[in-house]
């Protein structure tokens, strides 16, 4: 059976009253619509952006813009779709967005900082610092080279001053006045490796690259790989160091000397070398030995350099007796010195017997006087050093001449003077009898050992 609903005038107003007639989108992106009696109702966001917040997604109210001109102000969350090309936010180095990928010439260029490079531009990029061969001109300037740290291979002849125009180059061009440049030799195997620098401005000094400047590399050798006899063409090219102890010198004529040899070989046609010995006390002054070679006449002698010593050293004598009545200073004033210039050695020898200066028990014409040298000697032929002066009183003086007693001594042979005694060697009772007041004094010279 049917149901009829009755619907009264009442009624029917109600419902056309809360009917929607119209509808729109509001500023803030809600959709309002209204009743036939005029009521607004505002049912929300109508737009809106899925956000995944890292665990789910959240819906944001937001407002979308569409189109190729930038809406201006809007509503805070509110999205704009450029038409006109790619939306933002772009990357920079400190926002992650979108990027442009560089070409493979900006790649290359190496200077723009907003976009991003591709394999293949890096690989351009790389390439583009590996110069062809002979790509460059020795006299090109600085601005025919890319930008940064670039390499270049020569073959021989390729026009370069250097090493025949064979070997590598490599250029730091930072900016046209901050540009270095190395060339190096490519020797291989035993042989010597060599780098020569110049440097590049526009405008100082005349502009353009300095000469070539060569940096040579220093060599450490082992004694005994190398004697003085070995030609300074088996000598590395440039700086070498060698280090001699006391007792790894065989063969030199510096030998038991500890010091430092230094060569320095100028490809097949010069050579020069030094040696400076080391003084291991403060009396003892290094030595400097020199030679040089040519292709032509090989080495040449060593030639002895004789350095200021500066001032006399003062040294004490031992004084002994070759028989039994041994003698001893007590308070006798000495003031013995000696300089020493290369292997010539020059004694000041100054004595003034004392009070308690001791001259020996029972002495004899046997006990003759020996007293120490500073320096040992080399060897003990040496007969007339010099002469000191034997001095008692105004009638009774003499000489004494300097003469060896082995290598570290000496001794005194009686001169003529004013005593009847000639020949022998002074004691303590000749050519007189010796006593407090008397002295030795005078300067004598002889050859060192070393």
């Amino acid at each position: 059976m049917a149901t009829v609903t009755v619907v009264t005038a009442e009624r029917t107003l109600e419902i056309e009253a809360t009917s929607i007639v119209d509808g729109e989108i509001n500023a803030a992106g809600h959709l309002i619509l209204t009743r036939h009696d005029g009521t607004p109702l505002d049912m929300g966001a109508v737009s809106g952006v899925q956000l995944d917040s890292g665990t789910t997604y959240a819906k944001a109210d937001v407002f979308s813009y569409v189109g190729d001109t930038d809406p201006g102000t809007v509503p805070d969350g509110s999205v704009w779709f450029d038409t006109s090309g790619p939306t933002g936010p772009f990357a920079s180095e400190t926002q992650q967005g979108l990027v442009e990928l560089a070409t493979t010439a900006e790649a290359v260029t190496g200077i723009d900082t907003q976009r991003a490079v591709t394999p293949a531009g890096l690989t351009a990029a790389m390439n583009a610092k590996t110069l062809a061969v002979n790509a460059m001109t020795e006299t090109a300037p600085a601005t025919s080279y890319p930008h940064g740290v670039s390499l270049m291979a020569l073959s021989t002849n390729s026009g370069w001053s250097l090493n025949s125009g064979f070997g590598s180059v490599v250029t730091y061009m930072s900016s046209s006045d901050r540009t270095v440049q190395h060339f190096y030799t490519n020797p291989g195997g035993t042989g010597t490796p060599r780098m020569w620098q110049r440097q590049y401005h526009p405008s100082n000094n005349g502009g353009g690259w300095t000469a070539w400047s060569q940096t040579y590399l220093m060599y450490t050798l082992t004694p005994g790989t190398l004697v003085q006899t070995t030609t300074f063409t088996s000598y590395p090219t440039g700086w070498s160091r060698m280090y001699f102890s006391t007792a790894n010198g065989t063969g030199w004529d510096f030998a038991g000397s500890a010091g430092e040899l230094m060569t320095f070989v100028d490809g097949t046609s010069f050579a020069k070398q030094t040696f400076i010995s080391h003084g291991h006390t403060s009396s003892t002054a290094p030595g400097v030995w020199a030679r040089t070679a040519s292709a032509t006449n090989g080495w040449t002698a060593w030639a002895k350099q004789i350095p200021d010593t500066g001032g006399w050293f003062s040294y004490t004598p031992a004084w002994s007796s070759q028989g039994s009545a041994q003698p001893s200073f007590g308070n006798a004033v000495l003031r013995c010195k000696y300089t020493k210039h290369g292997r010539l050695v020059t004694v000041f020898f100054w004595v003034n017997f004392g009070s308690t200066t001791n001259f020996g028990t029972s002495p004899t014409a046997g006990d003759n006087w020996i007293f120490t040298l500073p320096v040992e000697a080399a060897d003990t032929t040496s007969d007339g050093m010099g002469f000191l002066e034997m001095y008692k009183s105004g009638t009774e003086h003499g000489l004494g001449r300097v003469k060896m007693s082995g290598t570290t001594a000496f001794k005194l042979g009686i001169a003529p003077g004013s005593t009847d005694g000639i020949g022998g060697d002074v004691d303590s009772i000749s050519p007189f009898t010796w006593a407090s007041g008397n002295y030795l004094r005078g300067t004598f010279t002889y050859e060192s050992a070393s």
